[in-house]
């Protein structure tokens, strides 16, 4: 169950980070369709969230002294939200600045 919160999270941290600025843009004008490049970043953005999960999360354990299941639930998923919307933010700033060049 844990590993199944884990997961989702992640992968609806990713989602979320590659579609937001996909939905932006595609208002605002700037894009036409959907390039190929969201869809690279995403998958990069999940592979290094699936590195750091694979090293952090075994380490992560949550207090349930006294707390219901939906909230320990709630605490991994949103970890694990954050950490894949994150690697998917740390990917695409680093290829933001490799752009600049």
């Amino acid at each position: 169950m844990e590993l199944a919160l884990i997961l989702t999270g992640i992968f609806l941290g990713i989602l979320a980070r590659t579609l937001l600025p996909f939905i932006r843009k595609l208002k605002q004008g700037k894009i036409e369709g959907f390039s190929m490049k969201f869809l690279y970043q995403a998958i990069g953005g999940g592979m290094v969230a699936g590195i750091v999960m694979v090293l952090i999360f075994p380490y992560y354990e949550v207090e349930a002294i006294e707390i219901t299941d939906f909230t320990v639930g709630f605490q991994v998923f949103a970890t694990a939200f954050a950490f894949g919307f994150a690697s998917n933010t740390l990917l695409n700033e680093l290829l933001e600045w490799q752009d600049d060049e």
